[in-house]
């Protein structure tokens, strides 16, 4: 498995110079910080969680539905800005000189929805008896990923390989996803809160800095474009909280539930 993730990196480290294969690992690095911690956290209690309530269909349905509606409500908003405001966050947090990689990072960054939606569905099918399907998986990305990293970046170059790596991840969801899918029998409806929700707040927040990015630009020092990009991220917060009421499942109710677990009160 570890060999399969790190593919991608040797390959690009064989075809490109090592200045690309730094811009590239950095590029993917960054976005992980931020999607990785939650992945890992599904992957140690995901196994045992899953394990424990394997005979209880309904109930292994339930915990899936609500651990997708937390990764996506990480991984789409980070995804989102840091492919509206990639560059500004590259110039301010690592300066000019690392200015190269805003383009392998808007990429990538959108790639990690694809990537953590399928590390999560591992520990499941781990957990309920089915592992061939992670073998599947991991035997699917090794036989792939070569082709299109090589096609992309003797085509393309750093952004072809960027490009590359997201299409690996995006087979491999769609795979992992119509297992998930058929073997938990989830249906279009049950899905439909969170894609509504999640999507309609993506888009508006898309619309906000379209319109607003060139005057931000133009106008805020280094701080105030780091605040807009926070207030761009609470704005997607408050978008998906009024369309969910519209519905009665979904991640802002996901998110209700575990920040009342722990012990943590919201008033909405």
């Amino acid at each position: 498995n570890y060999f399969s993730n790190s593919l991608d990196k040797i390959l690009i480290g064989r075809l490109l110079n090592s200045s690309d294969l730094g811009l590239y690992a950095r590029a993917k690095d960054i976005p992980a910080m931020v999607v990785t911690p939650i992945s890992d956290i599904f992957k140690k209690i995901g196994f045992s969680a899953f394990a424990k309530v394997q005979g209880e269909f309904d109930k292994v349905r339930l915990g899936f539905m609500k651990s997708l509606d937390i990764v996506t409500l990480v991984s789409v908003p980070m995804s989102l800005l840091f492919a509206l405001e990639g560059g500004a966050l590259v110039e301010t947090v690592l300066g000019e000189k690392w200015l190269l990689l805003v383009i392998p990072l808007k990429i990538i960054a959108f790639g990690y929805i694809f990537w953590s939606v399928t590390n999560l569905v591992k520990p499941l099918f781990n957990a309920i008896g089915k592992p061939t399907i992670v073998f599947r998986l991991s035997l699917l990305q090794l036989i792939i990923t070569p082709v299109l990293v090589y096609y992309g970046v003797t085509t393309f170059g750093l952004k072809g390989a960027a490009v590359a790596v997201v299409v690996v991840w995006f087979i491999m969801f769609l795979y992992s996803m119509f297992v998930a899918k058929s073997s938990l029998h989830i249906s279009f409806a049950q899905l439909m809160p969170a894609g509504v929700t999640i999507g309609t707040a993506s888009a508006a927040v898309v619309v906000a800095d379209v319109l607003a990015r060139n005057y931000v630009h133009a106008h805020f020092g280094a701080v105030l474009q780091l605040s807009w990009i926070a207030c761009l991220a609470l704005f997607f917060m408050v978008i998906l909280w009024v369309v969910s009421r519209a519905y009665s499942t979904g991640p802002w109710y996901t998110l209700k539930s575990v920040c009342q677990e722990l012990g943590i009160r919201i008033p909405f």
